[in-house]
C-alpha cells in the first residue's frame, strides 16, 4: 500500500486480517506518503493483535511479522521493486485525493491496483486499465477481492505487471521525441547540435 493517506491505511490493514486466513504467510507493506504519520498506523496495527515493524526504528520484518511500515522518505522504489502487487494511494475517500504516480510502480513491474480517484493523473486512469496494466477498485470490498484474485492467481499478476512495464517504457520513449523536436532550433542556432 503505497503513498497512502488516512483512512487508507485502516482499509489496508482491515484487508490484511481478511486476507491472512487464506494467505498465512502474508506481509503486508504500507508505505504512508508522509512518513511522520509512521507511529500512529504502527498504533492501528497493533490494536488489531498484528505484529508490526517500523522502517524508521530500523525494525526489519521476521517471518511472522503482519503489518510493515515503511515510514522514511526516498525508498519507495525499494519496496515497489520487492512488491508484485502494489495498491496506489491518496484515491480512495482520501483528502486531498487524486491519486499518486502510476508510472514508477509500472517501471518496477507491479501489479497495479488504485482507487477510482485520480483526477491528478487522469490520462492514466484511462488508458491503464485499457491494456490491463492497472486495476481501478471503487471501494473496500472491490480492493479486497481483487488482490485476493492477484494472490491467487500469478499469470494474471504477472501479466497485468508485464503490461504496466511496457506501458511506461512506450511512454518514456514516445516522450522524449517531442522534447528534442522542442529544444532542437534552439540547440541548432546555439551551435550544439
Amino acid at each position: 500500500f503505497a503513498s497512502t493517506h488516512a483512512p487508507e491505511e485502516v482499509m489496508a490493514i482491515s484487508i490484511h486480517i481478511a486476507l491472512k486466513a487464506d494467505f498465512p504467510n502474508l506481509l503486508s507493506i504500507i508505505v504512508p506518503r508522509h512518513p511522520n504519520r509512521g507511529e500512529d498506523i504502527a498504533t492501528l496495527s497493533l490494536e488489531k493483535n498484528l505484529i508490526t515493524a517500523r522502517r524508521s526504528l530500523k525494525m526489519s520484518p521476521r517471518i511472522d511479522t503482519d503489518i510493515y511500515v515503511a515510514d522514511t522518505l526516498g525508498e519507495l522504489g525499494l519496496f515497489y521493486h520487492l512488491c508484485p502487487i502494489v495498491f496506489i494511494g491518496n484515491s480512495m475517500g482520501t483528502i486531498p485525493g487524486g491519486g499518486h504516480n502510476l508510472l514508477e510502480p509500472a517501471w518496477h513491474n507491479c501489479a497495479i491496483l488504485s482507487g477510482a480517484d485520480l483526477h491528478n493523473f487522469s490520462v492514466l486512469a484511462n488508458e491503464m486499465p485499457a491494456l490491463n496494466s492497472c486495476i481501478i477498485v471503487n471501494d473496500y470490498n472491490n480492493l479486497k477481492e481483487k488482490i485476493k484474485v492477484l494472490l491467487e492467481d500469478k499469470k494474471l499478476q504477472e501479466t497485468m505487471a508485464d503490461n504496466a512495464r511496457t506501458y511506461v517504457l512506450q511512454k518514456q520513449s514516445n516522450g522524449l521525441q517531442p522534447i528534442i523536436d522542442a529544444i532542437a532550433p534552439t540547440c541548432k542556432s546555439a551551435g550544439i547540435l
